[in-house]
């Protein structure tokens, strides 16, 4: 190698550098409590890179399950993240801890969680018709609970594992929309 191309090799790798560390900068998360009838709520915050799509998703978790900064959830999160949205995934068993009974006013106190889960976006800037709701198995009844109630989320989708009475249902069609519609 001549001087010349090491000079040319050096200030390439001085402007890679930074730009590679511009590149490996992704979305970025926090826990967080909101509140929800006067109860504390944890969550976490998922955020993209710089603006992002300026749309936000509300993530409803299964039965039995915790937020965590690790796992199958949290990684789901991120990819939505990395897609450009925000994410908030509320532990809405804080609002009523589940005795598997399942009665009312706890389904009623869990989709409160999302409502208010919807709410705490639209202050923060987001435009309510750019909301989703997102639930699985049992977020997913949470989820169109809520939507079939009084939330303000401009969207809903519920992925189930296990069949209703023997009969895996969609959500009633009306209700069924791609995150993709935020695009």
């Amino acid at each position: 190698m001549n001087r010349r191309s090491l000079l040319l090799a050096g200030a390439a790798f001085s402007v890679a550098g930074p730009l590679r560390a511009q590149q490996a900068a992704g979305p970025t998360y926090e826990g967080l409590t909101l509140q929800s009838h006067g109860k504390a709520i944890r969550a976490i915050h998922y955020r993209p890179v710089g603006e992002g799509r300026r749309a936000a998703i509300v993530m409803m978790h299964g039965a039995g399950a915790n937020i965590a900064s690790r796992g199958p959830w949290h990684e789901l999160a991120m990819q939505f993240a990395g897609d450009g949205y925000q994410v908030l995934t509320p532990l809405f068993t804080d609002a009523f801890a589940d005795d598997g009974k399942r009665p009312e006013r706890m389904m009623e106190a869990w989709r409160d969680v999302g409502e208010d889960a919807i709410d705490w976006f639209i202050a923060h800037g987001v435009d309510r018709r750019r909301t989703a709701m997102f639930g699985y198995s049992l977020g997913s009844y949470v989820a169109v609970d809520g939507a079939l109630g009084n939330s303000r989320a401009a969207a809903i989708h519920a992925v189930r594992d296990e069949p209703v009475n023997g009969v895996l249902a969609d959500v009633p069609p009306g209700l069924h929309h791609p995150f993709r519609a935020f695009a």
